[in-house]
């Protein structure tokens, strides 16, 4: 079958997926209201436009479908994209990534290890290089890099292996400068202020995967 023919099958899909992703984030973020609280921030359901989330979704798994070669690939990569999409929204609102999400993410990473057992060592080290890499930017950037973004690219290493992490986080970091800059011209933020990061660090970890779907 042709893959044009999917696609519209892929819709539905999204549409269920994204009630569960609403579902999960909304009991997330509600069992969190004390953390949201020091930083100034109340839940108010929804997390967001559920058409945003759907179509969000859907990119993903079209892209999933598209560009993974095998179907535990479009599976693994779905899991991955819509993991990503999650991180995206609520620390683009919140400049908050929780550690169930990373947990979660780095848990689901361990089904690609498995894809190549004679090989763990590389995504192992990836997310160790990651999170040494990251911790010392934290430091020297005196919280303009989070803690989550830290763990969130420990994760992602799982997932991507050492040139996948690697290009993650240039990409991620060239993505997240245009950003910035676009927020300075548009009055969105001052040159002191902090803004969300993860968003354009999962932008990066997209454009990896892209990078080395074809293997998956």
């Amino acid at each position: 079958m042709s893959k044009l023919y999917v696609l519209p099958c892929l819709l539905p899909i999204a549409y269920v997926v994204a009630l569960v992703v609403e579902y999960l984030c909304d009991k997330l973020l509600l069992s969190k209201k004390a953390i949201l609280a020091e930083w100034e921030c109340t839940y108010i359901a929804p997390v967001c436009s559920r058409r945003i989330i759907v179509a969000l979704i859907y990119a993903g798994l079209v892209a999933a479908y598209c560009f993974s070669v095998s179907i535990k690939g479009q599976i693994l990569s779905s899991l991955l994209l819509v993991q990503l999409v999650i991180v995206c929204i609520i620390d683009y609102k919140y400049q908050f990534i929780f550690d169930e999400q990373n947990i979660l993410l780095a848990i689901t990473g361990l089904a690609r290890i498995m894809d190549y057992p004679t090989i763990w060592k590389e995504p192992l080290a990836a997310a160790v290089g990651a999170f040494v890499v990251m911790f010392i930017l934290a430091i020297i950037s005196r919280g303009a890099m989070g803690g989550g973004d830290v763990k969130l690219m420990t994760a992602l290493g799982i997932w991507l292996g050492v040139w996948g992490i690697m290009n993650a986080f240039f990409y991620g970091v060239i993505a997240g400068g245009v950003g910035a800059l676009a927020l300075l011209i548009f009055s969105k933020k001052g040159r002191k202020d902090f803004f969300a990061f993860g968003p354009y660090l999962c932008l990066g970890a997209i454009y990896a995967w892209y990078l080395q779907a074809s293997n998956w």
